[in-house]
């Protein structure tokens, strides 16, 4: 049966690859700039802050996108898999910004590089979907060329490398799940359970790590912190879009 034959057997839209890539490109290239940002600010700030810095205004931002929209979007049919998954997702984002702020950017990101290959190899028993040699070979040569490209050191057998291998993992699981809530529930319905958790569970950890009177951070600080969600935000709407399609 073809690819959109499937996907429609299955509740799912009719399936648009080039679509699909598109959204996952514009999902990386937010990602990038967030990762970038967040080794900046854990270098002066704890992990904690950071994160709930990221997820606060990543939820302001949406709550004012859809506040009309909130009663209807906020429904789910499936609101114990939309909690998890947005709790899994939180632990991933402090795994990983952990990991940033104890190791090289271009270390963490080799890391980071086995999430393809970990959902490649999850999607077959977890979502039942076919994966070619084809597939497997792009790919394979794909983690092999950025690795070329950011040519990790030394740092990446460091033991505080095992948090970006956890955050590669966790983010794995959520992208499969992604996957599989786009055939029950809207993109912004996701969006809004993604930035809801994450800042409910953050502000529960934050006050144990919240920063002295004299280390609280400056304007600009504050902005970049703001950037976070907003990468953030339009990310994983971007993720979750891809995820719809292809």
């Amino acid at each position: 049966m073809p690819a959109d034959g499937i996907a429609q057997a299955a509740g799912m839209p009719a399936q648009r690859p080039l679509i699909g890539i598109t959204w996952m490109l514009l999902a990386m290239a937010m990602f990038c700039g967030m990762d970038a940002v967040a080794k900046y600010l854990s270098q002066y700030y704890p992990v904690p802050f950071v994160v709930w810095g990221r997820y606060l205004s990543h939820a302001i931002m949406v709550a004012l996108i859809v506040a009309p929209r909130l009663p209807r979007l906020i429904r789910t049919a499936r609101p114990a898999t939309q909690i998890f998954r947005s709790a899994l997702l939180t632990l991933a984002t402090f795994l990983m910004v952990t990991a940033l702020s104890r190791i090289p950017l271009a270390d963490a990101n080799a890391i980071f590089l086995l999430i393809p290959l970990i959902v490649t190899a999850l999607s077959v028993p977890l979502l039942g979907e076919r994966v070619g040699v084809r597939r497997w070979g792009a790919v394979v040569v794909g983690f092999a060329g950025a690795l070329i490209i950011v040519r990790p050191g030394t740092d990446v057998f460091d033991p505080w490398a095992l948090f970006a291998l956890g955050a590669a993992t966790s983010f794995s699981l959520v992208q499969l799940m992604t996957r599989s809530l786009s055939k029950d529930d809207d993109a912004m319905t996701t969006l809004i359970y993604t930035s809801a958790v994450g800042a409910v569970v953050c502000s529960f950890v934050v006050p144990f790590t919240w920063p002295a009177p004299d280390a609280m951070p400056v304007l600009v600080d504050w902005l970049w912190i703001l950037c976070t969600g907003i990468f953030g935000a339009v990310g994983h709407f971007a993720l979750i879009k891809a995820m719809q399609h292809a």
